[in-house]
């Protein structure tokens, strides 16, 4: 996010500071991380990123995680329809599964453009 300018390092801290406050693992395997709302204004165009955990990972509380979107939305309103078009995909357990399966970047865009 910040190597591609969509976002400054400050957004990056928030996005830290709130797995410190909440943990942002949000259904069985998936993690939304995303920055404070201090942060917000750190957000210079809407990004999204997709990381996959093969073997899972220790989200903390208890929780592994096996996918993470972390998310960026220029503006309180965008920020708010990227969750939801996120939450839309994420509703549907047999995109969530082409997700973990997908092997490269353009199979990700090809399910998450699917709603």
């Amino acid at each position: 996010m910040v190597r591609r300018g969509d976002v400054t390092p400050r957004y990056v801290a928030g996005m830290l500071e709130k797995e410190k406050q909440f943990n942002t693992c949000i259904t069985e395997g998936v993690a939304l991380p995303h920055g404070t709302a201090a942060v917000r204004n750190e957000v210079m165009r809407d990004s999204v990123v997709f990381v996959q955990f093969p073997d899972g990972i220790d989200w903390g509380d208890g929780k592994t995680v096996y996918l993470a979107l972390g998310f960026a939305g220029a503006g309180d309103q965008r920020h708010l329809d990227l969750l939801a078009s996120i939450a839309a995909i994420l509703q549907q357990p047999e995109k969530v599964a082409k997700l973990r399966a997908a092997r490269n970047e353009q199979e990700v865009i090809s399910v998450l453009r699917e709603c």
